[in-house]
């Protein structure tokens, strides 16, 4: 009698999990050095004029910012020490350099009395924007990068950042209006679709994530990281079969990485794809990477479905001190299958007993418990063990057609159909019609048996 074991759905479920949360929180960036260096030329007819005095100091100071900082803002502190207040021009330039600085209250309340004394100062706007911004006030920055874009500005820099900020601040429908927008000026700007993505599998919209995820990889089919995130919203949305294509035409193009690898050698397990599983979980061990203990398991179990004992003994004899509580479960199901695979009954029967003291309602472990029961002929309890395994949605199909056996081992035909046909409920196929009427045809005989015994 040939044994052979299956992986386990219900330990895999959540193994073959996103190995990012949906997508890494794709912030647009913000050069600070490049704005705060454009926002020392001045706009003439648009832009606030510093006095002559203020200028002679701007021609002086801001030359020596960038190769003697601190000195510069020592130097620029004492001069301006006066009662005499600076005009809006020179407030926005003393905002910029204590931003660059650092100093971030002292550039706020400089960038907004610039404002205060000209309003329609649009790059003190922006640079507020951008201080609020990088300090993670995204609601206080929305308003700014609003302003801006009022005063004229149409750069997508700055709709993605408002963008962004919406997004952060709970407003997903403003946010994806200002991402379009961006868009319209940089099509290309793989940043922006990332930020549509991220926007897209928040709110659930699948289609439009793919629309995104496919967009990125026709603009750089060389990053791998688009091909996995497309595999994990496939997953995501219970598409596994085209989750797997997707990984396995970026392992085609070498675009993989480990992680990427982990991912698919999850997905063959919970497919149930034992070779494919095998030669998965080996690419990621030959890149000297740990597969933990769950997933050792979960490898172990694929060696075994693939007739591997030897491999799955060794790779079993070393876990037993490594098992934690979480995986204890794993561990006794993955010893109790490998034994049962060497024929070892009574050894799988008490690992199985142990397993089901531990978790009552397994249906894969009462299961397989009930098949060694009727292996071993005692019907009675394997059928006891298969009616638990039957309550559990997961394991009832194959539980109906276990009970169905004994059923008919017992000739209690009837019983037989009762099971055959909820098996057929949940998944039919022509051989289990097949088997249907033939055992429709035992039940009539069986009445006529008894019909003719009643008679006599």
């Amino acid at each position: 009698m040939k044994m052979r074991t299956r992986v386990l759905t219900a330990f895999l479920l959540g193994l073959a999990s996103p190995l990012w949360s949906k997508t890494s929180d794709p912030a647009p960036e913000v050069d600070v050095n490049a704005i705060i260096n454009e926002s020392y030329q001045f706009l003439r007819n648009r832009e606030p004029r510093m006095t002559a005095t203020e200028f002679s100091l701007y021609e002086t100071i801001v030359p020596m910012v960038f190769e003697q900082p601190d000195y510069a803002m020592r130097l620029l502190e004492t001069m301006i020490s006066d009662d005499e207040p600076e005009s809006a021009a020179f407030e926005f330039i003393l905002g910029n350099l204590y931003f660059v600085q650092g100093r971030t209250v002292s550039a706020e309340a400089r960038f907004r009395s610039a404002l205060k004394r000209y309003p329609e100062f649009r790059r003190a706007w922006l640079n507020l924007g951008v201080l609020l911004y990088t300090m993670e006030r995204y609601s206080e920055a929305i308003p700014c990068f609003t302003e801006v874009i009022s005063l004229g500005d149409q750069k997508a820099r700055t709709f993605s950042l408002l963008a962004y900020s919406l997004q952060k601040s709970g407003n997903p429908l403003v946010a994806e209006m200002a991402y379009m927008q961006a868009l319209t000026s940089e099509p290309g700007n793989t940043e922006l679709i990332e930020g549509l993505l991220k926007l897209y599998l928040e709110s659930g919209e699948t289609s439009r994530a793919e629309a995104m995820l496919k967009q990125l990889i026709r603009l750089n089919p060389g990053d791998g990281r688009n091909y996995l995130l497309y595999a994990n919203t496939l997953y995501d949305g219970g598409r596994l079969l085209e989750a797997i294509v997707m990984l396995e035409v970026a392992a085609g193009l070498d675009r993989l990485e480990t992680d990427g690898v982990l991912f698919l050698a999850n997905l063959y397990a919970k497919m149930d794809f034992h070779r494919e599983a095998v030669t998965a979980y080996g690419q990621v061990i030959e890149r000297d990477r740990e597969l933990g203990v769950t997933r050792s398991l979960i490898y172990a179990q694929a060696l075994i479905a693939e007739d591997r004992l030897e491999e799955a003994g060794e790779l079993l004899s070393g876990m037993e001190s490594v098992v934690d509580d979480e995986t204890r479960a794993l561990h006794l199901h993955t010893r109790a299958e490998w034994l049962y695979a060497r024929t070892d009954l009574e050894g799988a029967r008490r690992l199985l007993e142990d397993l089901v003291r531990l978790d009552p309602m397994n249906g894969d472990a009462l299961v397989r418990l009930g098949q060694v029961l009727e292996i071993e002929g005692n019907l009675a309890r394997a059928e006891l063990i298969l009616e638990r395994a039957y309550q559990v949605q997961e394991t009832r199909r194959r539980a109906s057609l276990e009970l169905a056996n004994i059923a008919v081992r017992n000739r209690r035909y009837e019983k037989s159909v009762a099971y055959i046909e909820e098996a057929i409920r949940l998944e039919s196929s022509s051989e289990l019609r097949e088997h249907l009427e033939r055992l429709k045809s035992l039940v009539s005989y069986q009445d006529l048996e008894t019909t003719n015994e009643t008679m006599e």
